[in-house]
């Protein structure tokens, strides 16, 4: 347990080394179109909006890298460790924590239904739910609806943006990277005050989300590149239209 404990600081650490920013003054400008199906094949047929891609590759690359060698392997030790019901339980805890950001993010796209149905929602479960361990408000009819502020940025008229893969972590765009600094004071993981337990939570939760995504890895085909990008930007877009756009790529929670 006491290495799995450092991996999860490890883990931690990772993350904030990662939230670097990326910058760009020519997004706007682009004429890049979001895809609106996905096609795993081998050529891609958005090549506007990753003007970056040479980059873009060797950063991935780089990714997988560190994941081969830190993250993937605690994922496994996680999962191996952690019976199914822990597993479930810490999503939905970490899962709960993150509802005020799209409580916001609601708020500032003038969706107020969603803000109220979305409070509601945090307040059965932590209530109710032992601060989100136990999902108390779906069975009540109050359904997730996730809301961050990139999401914002779109609805607010920044529709279109160039595909980014960022060090760490993973498939972005420059209008999600900077929503990530958006959502950032509402993170309640950064209201930690001692380090040590901080990064330890955001190794925890980094961990969780990484051995969720286990369980994806064999149904990629083809160019893996260009099945991630196209997988991203397509639940990015369902995501931004609120489901009102195709998306038969898997499920919701890939």
């Amino acid at each position: 347990m006491l290495k799995f404990y450092f991996a999860g600081l490890f883990a931690g650490l990772i993350f904030l080394l990662g939230s670097l920013p990326v910058l760009a003054s020519s997004d706007f400008a682009s004429s890049e179109t979001t895809p609106s199906t996905f096609e795993p094949e081998l050529e891609s047929k958005i090549d506007p909006i990753d003007p970056w891609e040479n980059w873009n590759r060797g950063v991935y690359q780089f990714n997988s890298v560190v994941d081969k060698w830190t993250l993937k392997p605690v994922a496994k030790v996680y999962r191996w460790l952690m019976p199914s019901w822990g597993e479930s339980a810490i999503q939905r805890f970490f899962a709960n924590v993150s509802t005020p950001i799209h409580i916001l993010n609601h708020a500032l796209q003038g969706k107020w239904s969603g803000a109220v149905q979305s409070t509601g929602r945090f307040t059965v479960n932590t209530l109710m739910g032992f601060a989100g361990i136990f999902d108390v408000a779906t069975p009540l009819g109050l359904i997730a609806e996730p809301e961050d502020f990139g999401q914002t940025l779109g609805a607010w008229g920044w529709q279109e943006s160039r595909y980014v893969v960022l060090p760490f972590l993973g498939p972005s765009t420059l209008r999600d990277t900077s929503g990530r600094f958006g959502d950032a004071p509402l993170d309640s993981v950064r209201w930690f005050d001692h380090v040590r337990t901080r990064n330890t939570v955001k190794g925890v939760e980094l961990t969780s989300l990484r051995a969720d995504l286990l369980q994806y890895e064999d149904l990629i085909r083809g160019d893996e590149y260009v099945f991630v990008r196209e997988a991203y930007l397509q639940r990015r877009a369902f995501l931004m239209n609120d489901g009102a756009v195709e998306d038969d790529f898997l499920d919701d929670d890939f």
